[in-house]
């Protein structure tokens, strides 16, 4: 009996030291690894905020932002943001670099807008984000910037109108009031 579990270990010993011998060769079924870079893009803009998209896609970054993993080669890129025209342009990814991007709205004419003042009656004194113009009813404002602003018209004997007008880019915004009588500085 002993002399069997004695060549029953030596068969397994032989049977292990060959089974290890065989298996030199790595076998793998899955496809090797690919390094992928960390190619970058750090996008910023003037006002802040605009949602940036790159090939017609939306990133759901909006700036400052840095865009990361992405391919060696040429993107469409386009900032969006309300109130503001597209601004379109092409950036090309250099391999293992950050590429900077800045935009700055405030530098392009084609961003403002501008708003025209009319009241009923006229001679209104025109007061735009709290501030005095210089202007009355009717007239206009160019170079405006775009979004939400305070108009107020201010005429004697009449109550002042206090609203809102929403500029965009390249839009003249109409700035209306038809002004109500104060009947308390009319009976003074």
């Amino acid at each position: 009996m002993r002399s069997l579990k004695i060549k029953i270990a030596l068969l397994l010993i032989i049977f292990a030291f060959f089974f290890a011998a065989g298996c030199n060769d790595e076998i793998s079924s899955s496809k090797p690894e690919e390094f992928l870079e960390n190619n970058m893009i750090f996008v910023d803009s003037n006002p802040q905020g605009a949602h940036i998209f790159l090939d017609g896609r939306n990133t759901a970054f909006v700036t400052p932002d840095t865009l990361k993993w992405l391919d060696v080669k040429s993107y469409d890129a386009t900032l969006k943001m309300e109130y503001f025209r597209d601004t379109s342009f092409q950036i090309t990814v250099a391999s293992s670099n950050v590429n900077n991007i800045f935009i700055d709205y405030t530098m392009n004419l084609k961003m403002y807008g501008a708003v025209k003042f009319i009241s009923t009656p006229s001679g209104a004194d025109i007061y735009f984000d709290g501030i005095f113009t210089g202007k009355t009813t009717p007239d206009a404002l160019l170079h405006v910037f775009p979004g939400e602003h305070v108009v107020i018209f201010e005429l004697e004997n009449y109550i002042p109108d206090t609203f809102m007008v929403y500029v965009y880019s390249s839009i003249t915004t109409d700035a209306v009031s038809q002004l109500e009588q104060d009947s308390l500085k009319i009976l003074n």
